[in-house]
């Protein structure tokens, strides 16, 4: 019985040893599985690498967008200051043009009385009456000198001369209609609207020049405007996309990290009960060995 005894001991301190290390490996598993499950809501590296890679991007693109907005605002703005110079130099040259369309209109109207048609009521007091400039020119309707139906005949007598169908006024009260100037001043006239009309025509040219290379400029301006919107509409477009993506994978993630969420939290419950279990079946191993071990023991006495 003594040796029964010592070996019914030796078994069950063997069996505790094997429970322990059995124990401690169970437990082991179940620490493993309870860290997998707490980091199982954490993105794994190579998922956190391809987030950082496409939250690179998207503020890369974010930024690209920022930059293609200033430009196309410069060239929006460009295009206008072009456009709005070209107002002002088109409203300059028609100002130059108006005033040069009443300049020849004058220019033609003086012509009219420097060098009048023949057969006018105008050409015939020039070359028929003397000083009419200061006489009937004083009275006269200036529309009438241009008539050839007026059959003008210049009287002799001094009498009938010096009124007008019997009517004498004081006419040294009245100024000379604008086509009883002389022939200088007419001359003088005609020479200041050449000098004035020569200074328009110059400066509608330059106008014409700058309008010219200021319409190739907005041209050219244009064209970048239409560029950099271009540019800005992609730019947006590529925000748009990488954003879409990095949605995409976040949601990609958050369901994957879901799925393992529920395996590790499985894992544990199946190590959990492992566990549980071993222990319930180590109490009965050992205390049956332990109440074997007790009746040899009480036999032996």
């Amino acid at each position: 019985l003594g040796g029964l005894l010592a070996a019914k001991g030796e078994a069950l301190n063997a069996l505790r040893q094997a429970h322990e290390t059995q124990a401690a490996v169970l437990l082991d598993r179940w620490h493993q599985a309870k860290l997998e499950d707490q980091t199982a809501e954490m993105p794994t590296q190579a998922e956190q690498s391809d987030m950082t890679e496409l939250q690179a991007d998207l503020d890369a693109a974010y930024q690209e967008q920022v930059q293609a907005h200033e430009r196309s605002t410069a060239a929006d703005k460009a295009v206008a200051d072009l456009q709005r110079q070209q107002r002002e130099l088109t409203g300059h040259h028609d100002t130059k043009r108006r005033r040069m369309m009443e300049l020849t209109e004058t220019d033609a109207q003086l012509r009219q009385v420097r060098y009048p048609r023949d057969n006018t009521l105008l050409a015939y007091l020039k070359g028929s009456v003397p000083d009419w400039a200061t006489s009937i020119g004083k009275v006269i309707q200036p529309a009438l000198l241009n008539r050839t139906d007026l059959e003008p005949v210049y009287l002799t007598d001094k009498m009938q001369r010096g009124s007008c169908y019997g009517l004498e006024l004081n006419l040294s009260r009245l100024e000379p209609a604008a086509q009883a100037c002389s022939e200088a001043e007419l001359d003088e006239q005609l020479e200041q609207l050449r000098l004035e009309m020569g200074n328009l025509q110059e400066d509608m040219a330059q106008l014409e020049l700058q309008s010219h290379r200021l319409g190739a400029d907005l041209k050219a301006a244009q064209q970048q405007q239409t560029l950099c919107q271009s540019n800005e509409t992609k730019a947006k477009n590529k925000v748009e996309q990488t954003r879409l993506l990095l949605d995409s994978l976040k949601n990609t993630h958050r369901e994957a990290m879901r799925k393992r969420r529920i395996s590790t939290k499985q894992q544990v419950e199946a190590t959990d009960r492992a566990r549980k279990q071993f222990e319930q079946e180590r109490k009965q191993q050992e205390m049956v060995l332990a109440e074997q071990h007790e009746a040899i023991r009480v036999q032996a006495e």
